[in-house]
């Protein structure tokens, strides 16, 4: 058993992950016998999160990639297949790999690969819940923050839904997308169309409005929160 995750991490690494590929099959044993298929699942999910995520630095991934059997060696071996600019210093890599290990140990207790190849029934449940909430915070989710107007809260995970939870979810996640709003802004909306936007023009500028008008105004004052 290695002495930490990471350790434990940069053994097993290399049965998923090779030359900047993830493997689609995967095949191992532990003391002779292949590991449940759950767990296998989830050290690959902890590989990628690991490897695709900001979570580590990148000079610890280069030590996690690496074959070689030592920090100095997976530098050199690094350092030899990159320019001058890019080469990176040993005993940097090694405070980074320090610090990162330290970092994991607030998640991960440092025999948690080896009690999930062991005993998966006792220990996945909590392993896969604390991953899937890293992965909410650490995970590149730029492309869709840009394509909402909403900031949505990153500290709620759900792993199902029901389907009416469903379809309220893509109407609204339909209603705030930038996507949408650009098509409203553009008068090309199926739904909001250019009659609405119109009468919408109409109310918030007119002076002469008649009583159900003016009735209609302090609805949308209301929904846009202006002071009525």
């Amino acid at each position: 058993m290695a002495k930490d995750i990471l350790e434990e991490t940069k053994v097993w690494i290399k049965y998923f992950y090779n030359n900047g590929t993830w493997e689609d099959e995967v095949n191992f044993k532990v003391n002779g016998r292949e590991p449940d298929e759950s767990v296998v699942d989830f050290m690959r999910g902890l590989f990628m999160f690991f490897m695709d995520s900001n979570f580590l630095s990148e000079n610890t991934k280069i030590w996690l990639r690496s074959h070689e059997g030592t920090v100095k060696a997976a530098v050199d071996n690094y350092n030899n297949q990159v320019t001058e600019i890019e080469r990176v210093n040993e005993n940097t890599v090694k405070s980074n790999i320090t610090y990162d290990k330290n970092k994991v140990k607030k998640y991960f207790d440092n025999d948690t690969l080896f009690k999930l190849m062991h005993y998966p029934e006792d220990n996945l449940e909590k392993a896969q819940l604390t991953l899937d909430k890293l992965c909410r915070v650490y995970m590149n989710d730029k492309s869709f923050n840009r394509a909402l107007v909403v900031k949505l809260p990153k500290d709620c995970l759900s792993k199902t839904i029901d389907d009416t939870s469903w379809a309220i979810l893509t109407e609204y996640l339909t209603l705030y997308s930038k996507k949408r709003i650009s098509i409203i802004e553009e008068g090309n909306d199926t739904k909001f169309n250019t009659t609405m936007i119109g009468y919408y023009n109409y109310l918030i500028s007119s002076k002469n409005l008649n009583k159900s008008d003016r009735e209609r105004l302090k609805i949308i004052k209301g929904i846009l929160g202006i002071e009525v």
